[in-house]
């Protein structure tokens, strides 16, 4: 449910006996956008963002415990930067330098940075570097996916989301924590890519278009925390996006597999039924 434009076809819909969407907003979006037939789309909330909020309940420590990470003060603050696949590891030019800067930069705040890139990025690319520079500094963790497979979980302990185009702030909305955007080439992601089910405009959180913007919303937030327009932003967006945020979705997910398999009838190779 990210930004990105995306295309669907009725090829999509056809090979799915129901979709599961979160809210009203994202079923109609299907149906304006790309013609979905609705009586496939059921409004259930997502189950992934049950477990979310359950992850919720438990302290900093316990979180960080739970990721198997070592040498992490949970006093300090952890951002979390999550690249999407087709972007590069850091959106400006000299990108290992810039962002080794920023790592140091973060350093002198006691804040941590967690990289998390793309399952589908090309470590054969910066990978041995990135390592190399985690060992530098003592704020850099790597937390790919390969090594840290439960994304909610590494969400659920970072307290700054940044983000550029990833759909990985949709879920980080719920947590109702500062989320900054890197609004790298903002006529290919949205538009010319398809057409986005989430409207980039939506986007709740701040919107930087220069390193030097992207340092400023870092101060800002490590002194404010979370300003009230900030939270209004997430609160609208929350409502609009996921509606049913209740730690019941599953139920509901689960409601509807029931309720279709008991209408449908399969036919398996060899048998009537």
């Amino acid at each position: 449910m990210g930004p990105k434009g995306i295309t669907f076809t009725k090829e999509n819909y056809n090979i799915h006996i129901g979709i599961c969407v979160p809210s009203e907003f994202i079923r109609k979006r299907h149906i304006e956008l790309w013609d979905a037939p609705s009586e496939k789309i059921y409004v259930t909330g997502e189950a992934k963002i049950d477990y979310l909020l359950e992850l919720t309940r438990y302290s900093k420590e316990k979180l960080i415990e739970k990721m198997k990470i070592k040498n992490i003060n949970p006093k300090y603050k952890i951002i979390l930067y999550a690249p999407t696949y087709d972007c590069d590891i850091w959106p400006w030019e000299d990108k290992i330098e810039n962002l080794e800067q920023f790592v140091k930069f973060l350093s002198k705040h006691n804040t941590y940075l967690f990289l998390r890139t793309h399952p589908y990025y090309d470590k054969n690319k910066y990978g041995k570097i990135l390592k190399k520079l985690s060992h530098m500094h003592w704020n850099l963790k790597l937390v790919p996916m390969d090594k840290y497979p439960d994304t909610m979980l590494v969400l659920s302990v970072s307290d700054i989301l940044i983000t550029d185009w990833s759909s990985i702030y949709t879920d980080y909305s719920i947590l109702m924590r500062p989320i900054i955007f890197i609004d790298i080439m903002p006529e290919h992601y949205p538009y010319i890519r398809g057409k986005p089910l989430v409207p980039p405009e939506m986007r709740p959180g701040i919107m930087v278009k220069s390193k030097e913007e992207l340092y400023k919303a870092i101060e800002t937030l490590l002194r404010e925390s979370m300003p009230s327009h900030l939270r209004e932003e997430l609160n609208n967006y929350i409502n609009l996006v996921h509606a049913k945020v209740d730690g019941s979705a599953r139920d509901r997910v689960i409601k509807i597999i029931e309720n279709i398999t008991q209408k449908e009838t399969f036919s398996f190779e060899g048998e009537d039924q």
